[in-house]
């Protein structure tokens, strides 16, 4: 794996010959653009942070099912749909800019996961047994 300096200093190489081959640098912008859409690289690094950030919300949800928060789930589904769901909670945070990011990201998994959320009853090993009183 390269380093992030030798990244960088590739990446400037390739920005330069871009640039040389177009007249406009509005146009060389989109050729990076282009480049960098391209490059098989920042898809690779790009794919190993989504497989990584998948891997560990896996490991949440089958810790929260574990302990009893959830109810039993696919969590390498529900781990998906989560990430998916992050994902567009930020891009339409965005877009829209309607509170705060954190509020957002907080009710949009609210909503996925309530109804998949085990009451504290439900959680106990050993239920409470109603006291009988003579």
């Amino acid at each position: 794996m390269s380093s992030p300096r030798a990244a960088t200093g590739d990446l400037a190489a390739e920005v330069t010959r871009i640039r040389a081959a177009h007249r406009s640098p509005l146009a060389a912008i989109f050729g990076v653009a282009d480049f960098i859409a391209a490059t098989a690289s920042s898809h690779k690094r790009a794919r190993a942070h989504s497989r990584a950030m998948h891997t560990q919300i896996r490991r949440l949800l089958d810790d929260a099912v574990a302990e009893r928060e959830l109810l039993k789930c696919d969590t390498n589904r529900l781990a998906g749909t989560v990430q998916s769901l992050i994902t567009g909670s930020l891009l339409q945070w965005a877009i829209d800019r309607d509170g705060k990011v954190g509020d957002r990201l907080r009710a949009d998994l609210d909503t996925l996961l309530k109804p998949r959320h085990c009451p504290p009853r439900e959680r106990r090993r050993h239920p409470r047994r109603p006291v009988r009183r003579t």
